[in-house]
């Protein structure tokens, strides 16, 4: 490959001593500004990609520039506007990309020279003689380019000659096509309308082609990095939801262990819910916080029967202690579940209290943020609803929670939080007060999963979240 590149390097430099020596580089004072005119915008392409798409592959506007700077201004103007294409950082692509264009430049000019002559050099005449000028130049450019391309493909790679013309050759074509066509139209414009409009023409045109495509590059930009961002959040839910459904099956299972745990739970996600929509918090705050009292009591899975079955009253201080670890275990669960980090705090202070006494991080007042008070009344009265002795009336029973609510605030619970559930739990009836109908059966709301669609497992019902009371 290495004797491949000098060697094209070393035949361009002869062809150029040839041509030279027998024809000579014509140029006049337009020839230099021409190339360099045409050199900034192959510069500018270079950092700025300006073209489209033909079928398969790319028409550059830096390949036809340098055709156009050759038909106008001459070899001298092609040399020029190539030179910005053929220099790279690597020095062998730069050694044959500039014998590329070195040779195509001078096959072109041989051409164009045996037909016409360059425009600006010649009498300005758009007619047969320089159209078959024109588009002789332009196949010289295209087979020196095809086949230097070619060779170096087949040395390095070993590319067959079908395959390199299927893959390559053929689907070249369009933009071959739209290029001969654009210099075409360039040419005319320079004979109508002179060099300078032809040439702000030529430059407004490439100026809006490379808005079109760095308009359609942001915008295949912006749809990649959208369908990147979907599939993340269907990876974030994905997670979110077997997360939360392995918890509330853990939940289930403390269920099956007390008979309780699992309803309390059921209750306190509907009261939570309709207190959190009462304070007229966020829908996506609400969902978090129904499935956060469902959720709330994750931690107690570690416990041992002795301490989750017994009467806390009758508690040892260290059975007392170790049933005071489960909010922190809860949250540490919860944690874990991806956008669930803020609902794990809340469950970690869900036993704290008003006056500083509560578990486990002893917060007083204000400290403890509304959602965490919100946990505490909803679980507080589903406890006492849901627990109530056997054969108990509905009526003195509810009364009876109605007190221990009242006479837990300022204390264990938020008066404020605690007033708002009593008035929930009036205008909602005595069903609703009982903790008793469709809204409070043990499952997971899908508004909660973020849409996700968790299967049902044994004994675990996926139920649609209610509004208010």
């Amino acid at each position: 490959m290495n004797r491949y590149i000098y060697g094209l390097a070393g035949m361009a430099l002869g062809a150029a001593l040839i041509f030279q020596y027998a024809i000579g580089l014509r140029f006049g004072w337009i020839s230099p500004l021409i190339g360099l005119l045409f050199a900034l915008l192959v510069l500018c392409a270079r950092y700025f990609p300006v073209g489209t798409r033909l079928g398969k592959v790319e028409f550059e506007v830096s390949d036809l520039a340098i055709l156009m700077a050759l038909v106008l201004g001459g070899p001298l103007s092609g040399f020029m506007a190539a030179v910005p294409g053929a220099v790279y950082r690597d020095r062998q692509r730069t050694i044959f990309q500039s014998a590329s264009y070195a040779l195509q430049v001078l096959a072109a000019s041989l051409v164009l020279e045996a037909a016409a002559g360059p425009l600006l050099l010649s009498p300005l005449e758009f007619g047969t003689t320089y159209v078959v000028g024109l588009l002789g130049a332009s196949a010289a450019m295209y087979v020196v380019e095809s086949l230097s391309g070619y060779a170096l493909l087949r040395i390095k790679y070993g590319t067959p000659l079908e395959e390199w013309m299927r893959e390559i050759l053929a689907p070249d074509t369009p933009s071959q096509a739209a290029l001969l066509a654009t210099a075409l139209l360039t040419s005319y414009a320079t004979v109508w309308l002179g060099p300078v409009a032809a040439i702000a023409l030529f430059s407004g045109a490439a100026f809006a082609l490379g808005m079109v495509r760095f308009i359609r590059d942001q915008k295949d930009k912006a749809e990649t990095l959208q369908r990147e961002i979907q599939a993340l959040r269907e990876e974030r839910d994905g997670l979110q939801t077997s997360g939360i459904v392995f918890a509330a099956k853990m939940v289930e299972k403390i269920g099956s262990r007390d008979g309780l745990t699992h309803l309390i739970a059921a209750a306190s996600a509907v009261y939570a819910e309709d207190l959190a929509r009462e304070f007229r918090l966020e829908e996506e705050k609400v969902k978090k916080i129904k499935l956060a009292a469902l959720l709330q009591d994750v931690g107690k899975v570690s416990l041992p029967d002795e301490v989750l079955l017994a009467d806390p009253e009758k508690l040892t201080p260290e059975e007392r202690a170790r049933l005071a670890e489960h909010p922190t275990h809860a949250e540490e669960i919860l944690g874990s579940i991806p956008g669930y980090q803020e609902a794990a705090r809340w469950v970690r202070w869900h036993h704290e209290r008003i006056d500083g006494k509560g578990y486990p991080d002893g917060l007083r007042g204000e400290w403890i943020p509304l959602e965490a008070k919100i946990l505490a009344a909803a679980s507080r009265y589903a406890s006492t609803v849901l627990g109530r002795r056997r054969g108990e009336d509905d009526g003195l029973m509810l009364e009876g929670a109605r007190k221990e609510l009242i006479g837990a605030c300022g204390g264990e619970l938020d008066g404020v939080v605690v007033r708002t559930l009593l008035r929930i739990i009036e205008r909602g009836g005595e069903e609703y007060a009982l903790g008793r109908g469709e809204r409070f059966s043990f499952g997971l709301a899908s508004a909660e999963q973020g849409g996700g669609s968790a299967k049902d497992g044994p004994g675990l019902r996926l139920i649609s979240g209610g509004g208010g009371s």
